[in-house]
């Protein structure tokens, strides 16, 4: 199974019916909407932009400055979960979004040179259609809705693109419909915990189950283990990917392997998901293991992702919020969905690989 990186696919806007949390309806918070600017613009979050007291810088002009046009559509949204806008970039670079609404007497800078995350440990881990790297190189804008605003709502942004040498292009609008996040009857069926329990290729009609609470092989199970014993006979262990026809390199038999827990996502009734994936990891530590004396490190880890989902038709939107290092980082993805019976779920990936993975509800 390749890895598949989880980014927005549509040219236009994905729209997330999803939230960091369940909703509630005991929101003690005031009211805000969008007649008030200042109380809307202060309660708005936009990922990875800083918030600047004052009026945004104008554009420059010129050849060089990004030009970027907005959707084709308004995006619609719903309180207390995410809008997605997913400008075009028809020429230059952008290296970010200066973002404000009008009156509102503040703007965003929204900077896509800053760290987005630590990365992840560097061992072997197992495969996973939810967590994938981010790189960094797409041109989204993502707005946290308040919860607390009332709906439904129309609120308008403007942004101006620029890029990394201080060039700054002409604004534009993208107008956001906020309604209240739920699901309907159509979807209940989606309400509840899954497991991710295989890889699919529709290419070649295969299936590659994903194994629970037994040792099985680490990612890169073709990787071997050899003992190398050179002409003084001084031995080492040595990680070779693939067979080894030498005879001074002989095979020791073992392999990194995964202990997995769980890889279940939960879709709330109310739009949100939680994604849980818990291992433990066992690999051989060659740099500090001889022929003779192996040495294992082990590690558990947990990952967390929060986010939401949306049902439209036969495509199932999925937004993500990776806080796996107490950072926020999103991805979103579109899949195709079948239901083969009431306990099973297949998502089909729409990138063009022909591949997907199989739910199974818990």
């Amino acid at each position: 199974m390749k890895k598949i990186l989880l980014t927005l696919t549509t040219a236009g806007v994905l729209i997330l019916a999803g939230c960091k949390k369940e909703s509630t309806n005991n929101n003690t918070e005031p009211p805000i909407s969008s007649k008030d600017p200042v109380a809307l613009s202060k309660s708005l979050k936009i990922w990875h932009a800083s918030r600047i007291t004052g009026t945004a810088p104008l554009p420059t002009g010129g050849a060089g400055a990004p030009v970027v046009n907005p959707p084709s559509n308004d995006v619609k949204a719903f309180a207390g979960s995410y809008a997605i806008i997913k400008p075009s970039v028809l020429s230059g670079s952008v290296a970010g979004y200066y973002i404000g609404i009008e009156g509102a007497g503040e703007y965003f800078k929204l900077d896509y040179s800053k760290p987005r995350t630590e990365g992840r440990p560097k061992v072997r881990t197992p495969k996973n259609f939810l967590h994938r790297p981010m790189d960094g190189s797409d041109s989204s804008i993502v707005v946290t809705i308040p919860a607390n605003l009332q709906v439904p709502d129309t609120f308008c942004i403007t942004y101006c693109a620029y890029d990394s040498i201080g060039n700054i292009g002409q604004p534009v609008t993208t107008c956001i419909i906020v309604s209240q996040l739920g699901g309907d009857a159509s979807s209940s069926w989606l309400n509840g915990v899954w497991r991710y329990s295989a890889d699919l290729d529709f290419n070649n009609n295969t299936t590659d189950s994903v194994i629970y609470n037994r040792w099985t092989f680490g990612e890169s199970e073709n990787v071997s283990y050899y003992c190398y014993t050179d002409p003084g006979g001084n031995s080492s262990v040595m990680l070779q990917f693939g067979p080894m026809s030498d005879p001074a390199f002989v095979p020791l038999g073992v392999a990194d392997s995964v202990f997995r827990f769980k890889g279940d996502m939960a879709l709330g009734s109310t739009g949100g998901m939680n994604y849980v994936d818990s291992f433990v990891t066992r690999n051989l530590r060659i740099d500090s293991s001889t022929c003779s004396s192996l040495v294992f490190s082990s590690e558990t880890q947990v990952y967390h992702t929060l986010g939401g989902w949306s049902l439209t038709g036969d495509r199932l939107t999925l937004v993500y919020l990776f806080d796996e290092v107490g950072q926020e980082e999103y991805s979103a993805e579109d899949y195709l969905i079948t239901r083969p019976d009431n306990n099973t779920l297949v998502l089909r990936f729409t990138d063009g690989s022909n591949e997907g993975v199989l739910l199974k509800k818990l």
